[in-house]
């Protein structure tokens, strides 16, 4: 749950602020080649994710403990250490689900009119005022759509979890669906899994 939650506050906010960064800089050279950058991960499949993960972390001949023995430093066994997976795990969903949520609020963002800036200098308002008065409030729906679509996609987090730890180490990764499917389709306790389906639901 805490996971959840500081995925769904980091993400919002991260993916606010390049969205802020990218509506500033739209009619620049570059600005679309960003943007389409941005969304290419969302595009991506888990399991080609998990492959460049694994080949990323893997113990024996990944690219992280070559860097890290490269500079004197021990090599770290990251898939049987259960105090990294929900971290690497939050860090990667925000990676693929920032560009969705940064071209939400980039919509949202050009949708503001012009004229309500305009009369807000015109009155002196600061860059911080215009940002708290003016923008805040006339994206509050689309701020809502994200938060709602990324709260229903992180309690519905299965296939990631699934191809890359199946749960573990020590069931620090399992989450709600992941319970579902175990308990109801492997262990075959359909109470069990009729329960964490209401749940979920």
């Amino acid at each position: 749950l805490v996971l959840n939650i500081s995925y769904l506050v980091v993400d919002t906010v991260i993916a606010l602020v390049i969205a802020i960064l990218v509506n500033e800089i739209r009619k620049r050279k570059f600005a679309k080649l960003t943007q389409s950058a941005m969304l290419f991960p969302h595009f991506l499949s888990w399991v080609i994710i998990a492959y460049v993960l694994y080949a990323f972390l893997s113990s024996e001949y990944g690219l992280l403990n070559k860097m890290l023995t490269g500079v004197g430093m021990e090599a770290v066994n990251w898939y049987n250490n259960a105090s990294y997976w929900p971290v690497i795990l939050v860090i990667i969903n925000i990676w693929k689900g920032l560009g969705y949520n940064m071209t939400i609020f980039l919509a949202g963002l050009q949708g503001v009119p012009g004229e309500l800036y305009e009369a807000a200098t015109i009155d002196g308002a600061t860059a911080r005022q215009k940002f708290m008065k003016i923008t805040v409030p006339m994206i509050a729906p689309t701020t809502y759509f994200v938060t709602l679509m990324a709260l229903i996609g992180s309690l519905q987090v299965f296939d990631q979890v699934w191809i890359m730890t199946q749960g573990g180490p020590v069931d620090a990764t399992k989450t709600v669906a992941m319970y579902l499917y175990q308990y109801g389709f492997q262990f075959y306790k359909m109470g069990y899994a009729c329960a964490a389906a209401y749940v979920l639901f």
